[in-house]
């Protein structure tokens, strides 16, 4: 099993710069194209004004996911039609496979989220998907650490040095 986290990178602007009606319009077709681009078991989810998930509920390879996702990135870059408009959206997934039965939904999220965050360091190229792995999560927490280390520091608190 595993979740592709689908983020639309540029739909804030289409939101400022056409309203939200506009934005809810090519939202609702982004959808449209999703449910055409996935399996029938699996399932899809509108999280929020900016992103989509997508349940995979089997699949042989991790490749099997990267290949859908970039599918699916193509898919959504072609033009949506609206009257006399044709928008383009922006889009990059993050992808979490779920290994551990008991991993909550919340968790999931949050490692997809993570590896969305720390995209431009893991991926080459122009690539706009990326797999979590656990070295992101240490990645964060070290960054949590120092950035404590140096507020401590900061603010008087700690004298030492790490």
């Amino acid at each position: 099993k595993a979740i592709l986290l689908l983020n639309i990178t540029n739909f804030k602007t289409l939101n400022i710069t056409y309203g939200y009606n506009y934005a809810n319009r090519i939202i609702v077709e982004m959808a449209k194209r999703l449910m055409d681009a996935i399996d029938e078991e699996d399932m899809l989810f509108h999280f929020g004004g900016d992103r989509f998930i997508l349940f995979i509920q089997e699949f042989d390879d991790i490749k099997d996911l990267v290949n859908l996702a970039n599918s699916i990135i193509n898919y959504l870059s072609l033009p949506f039609s609206d009257k006399n408009e044709q928008q383009y959206v922006n889009s990059e997934v993050a992808i979490v496979v779920i290994e551990d039965e008991d991993i909550t939904v919340d968790r999931v999220l949050q490692d997809a989220t993570l590896a969305l965050s720390l995209k431009e360091k893991t991926v080459n190229g122009n690539s706009s998907v990326v797999v979590f792995n656990k070295e992101m999560e240490d990645t964060i927490l070290r960054r949590e650490r120092i950035e404590k280390a140096i507020q401590r520091v900061i603010s008087d608190e700690d004298s030492s040095c790490y």
